[in-house]
């Protein structure tokens, strides 16, 4: 791109885990009263009990298990993205459209496979389950990427909100939308049996403090109109890049839910063309796959986390903080990969690439 790159701040939806939601006869949710009291009850020595408290093992080496898979998915995905070519933006193959729609199926089915297994769930049911929650992100990610057609922007969020809670009921065992988990801006919305431990509505704090930074920042304006189309926040940067450093710079950014843009005169000055529907789309990819990462992965996680606190449960059925998902990016983002083969990039780039001549034809 001319020295001017994208700079993303996801994490890769596939080298995350998910320590989903547990549920037994009762639906509760790890970090709710209910299931806070049943990992108390006393278990075989060197076995999990799957109706206990969310990711607690019986033995410290369970605990060693769980931290051993989070590593070795990060490890493949390093791995398996510095040996893999990158793809010409000039188009996109049907090889190409394939690996990506195998991906995220795989990452899906994998994802709630594992922790079922890892909790005693039904696996065969959990993977299909999964599966079916990747192909509906995919769909998702193809809807936000046509930026001819902004209004397309919020049924693409719902349809990743939907698919990332088919993986997380895989994971716990629950009927494919037994619960269903919408992030929108600072809240978060639950449709979720009350034993679950979830109110119907509940506050990220991550995602508050970020809108909130962005909005009384003074080289950030608030965009409107996008928000509107996409239902998340979207922030511009009036007569200038999102940031520069040396001969590289950043001219788009999605973190926390919330998109930040170059302005549009500068950015297509530096390009030599009209780039704008190009990141816009890039960017919207990203903020779907920040929608996998916390409904499906860390949201279950710091759910239970809250859970161990005093009343933990209280706390946690009305607020996120979020603070594990944004450490989750941590590894993965200070690795050795290229920023241009980073997976959770390259697969931004397909999508975008996939509408980019349409973006361009009609984009207003």
């Amino acid at each position: 791109m001319g020295g001017v790159e994208h700079r993303a701040a996801e994490p890769c939806a596939s080298a995350t885990w998910a320590g989903a939601s547990t549920r037994d006869a009762t639906d509760a949710e790890p970090g709710s009263g209910d299931a806070r009291a049943r990992a108390a009850r006393p278990v075989e020595a060197g076995r999990f009990d799957p109706g206990g408290g969310g990711l607690e093992r019986a033995t410290s080496g369970g605990r060693w298990r769980g931290t051993l898979v989070i590593w070795i998915v990060i490890g493949c995905v390093t791995l398996s993205s510095l040996l893999a070519p990158v793809p010409a933006t000039a188009q996109v193959s049907g090889r190409d459209e394939l690996t990506v729609l195998g991906t995220n199926v795989a990452i899906g089915g994998a994802t709630a496979g594992i922790v079922a297994a890892i909790r005693g769930k039904p696996i065969i049911s959990a993977v299909a389950k999964g599966a079916g929650g990747g192909l509906l992100i995919y769909g998702g990610k193809h809807l936000a990427s046509i930026y001819a057609f902004p209004t397309l922007g919020i049924p693409a969020r719902i349809m990743a909100a939907l698919g990332a809670s088919m993986i997380r009921n895989g994971a716990a065992g629950r009927g494919a939308f037994e619960m269903v988990v919408v992030p929108v801006g600072p809240l978060t919305f639950y449709h979720a049996p009350d034993s679950a431990g979830h109110a119907p509505v509940k506050i990220n704090l991550l995602r508050t403090i970020v809108i909130a930074a962005l909005i009384v920042h003074d080289r950030t304006e608030f965009d409107l109109e996008e928000t509107m189309f996409l239902g998340a926040p979207v922030f511009r940067t009036p007569d200038d890049l999102v940031s520069v450093s040396g001969s590289e710079a950043v001219i788009g950014l999605a973190f926390a839910g919330s998109m930040i843009l170059s302005d549009r005169a500068v950015l297509n000055a530096v390009m030599g063309h009209d780039h704008f529907p190009f990141l816009v789309a890039h960017e919207r990819v990203h903020v779907l796959q920040d929608i996998f990462a916390e409904v499906a992965v860390t949201g279950p996680i710091e759910h239970w986390l809250i859970g161990l606190l005093p009343r933990g449960d209280q706390i946690a059925r009305y607020v996120e903080l979020g603070f594990v998902h944004a450490a989750a990016a941590v590894p993965l983002l200070s690795t050795v990969i290229p920023h241009d083969r980073r997976p959770w990039e390259l697969e931004a780039d397909h999508f975008a690439t996939r509408y980019e001549e349409i973006n361009a034809r009609w984009a207003f």
